[in-house]
């Protein structure tokens, strides 16, 4: 009989369990990407399901516009057969320079790629009923309608969730080598401030972070370290409380009723031990 890898504590099994990473999608190198699909079939056996934040093809996305592209052999034939879970995906800086519509396109393709647009939700169901509410961004166009729908969708949809949480590409804070995003500040901040959204996730930094702060009802998990990672000096941010730049690693969430107990999973190095941890709360008025 299969042994269950879902996360346990003192209040019992998670109910509902993810992986997000971005910044992943190294075109002609597999074999950068197989430890990593290693890890999540021998440890993550149970996972509900994997965010993929964005890059997933480098350098330029789909060259071709096809879904019959090599590129998408990279998931495939690598990514994709680590698990049954599926995958929601999210655009990167580098696929929308060739054929974003491609990728969008290929959630028709294969069964595990979810895809449907440039921006979309869902909401996952989860043991006992949890529901883990998920919207899925384009940080590369955060403007106009996109931002009326994630507005909107999360004003009349919050009620019916038990966990908010927003997944794009690019931080809205950042205590790594780039600035934090003057659009995404301007323009997603305010949202997820007033609808008290608990977890934003995101990649581009090819690096992880954690960012937070007791004034804040967000957590900023940055878990872009797959790629070509970069070691440069922090720049640092008022609300930096975790950051590896050497490191390659996934994030790991399990959410439960009245918190979600995070971890960064080093990948390259079969550790036991975590990179790092922590838990994100529900108010009690939540639960």
């Amino acid at each position: 009989m299969a042994v269950s890898s879902r996360t346990s504590s003192s209040s019992g099994e998670s109910l509902f369990e993810i992986l997000a990473f971005g910044d992943w999608g190294l075109v002609g190198r597999p074999h950068a990407l197989q430890p990593t699909a290693d890890v999540i079939r021998e440890r993550f056996t149970d996972i509900d399901a994997i965010f993929l934040l964005g890059d997933n093809f480098y350098p330029s996305g789909i060259d071709s516009g096809s879904t019959d592209d090599r590129a998408f052999s990279l998931f495939a034939d690598v990514l994709a057969p680590s698990t049954t879970a599926k995958f929601y995906a999210v655009l990167g800086n580098h696929d929308v320079i060739n054929h974003p519509e491609a990728q969008i396109a290929y959630t028709r393709v294969h069964p595990q790629w979810m895809m449907p647009g440039r921006y979309f939700f869902k909401r996952f169901i989860g043991q006992e009923g949890l529901r883990v509410c998920s919207w899925f961004i384009d940080t590369e166009s955060f403007v106009g309608d996109q931002i009326s729908w994630l507005d909107g969708s999360i004003t009349y949809g919050k009620d019916n969730c038990d966990w908010l949480v927003v997944n794009g590409h690019r931080p809205v804070m950042d205590g790594g080598e780039y600035r934090p995003h003057a659009v995404l500040l301007e323009n997603l901040y305010p949202i997820l401030n007033r609808h008290r959204v608990h977890l934003y996730l995101s990649g581009h930094e090819h690096q992880s972070q954690v960012l937070r702060s007791s004034t804040l009802p967000t957590t900023y998990i940055i878990s872009g370290a797959l790629g070509d990672m970069r070691s440069k000096e922090p720049r640092g941010h008022e609300f930096l409380e975790f950051i590896d730049t050497r490191q390659v690693a996934i994030l790991h969430i399990a959410f439960y009723p009245d918190r979600a107990d995070f971890q960064f999973i080093k990948t390259h190095r079969r550790s036991s031990e975590p990179l790092y941890t922590g838990t994100v709360l529900r108010l009690l008025s939540e639960v």
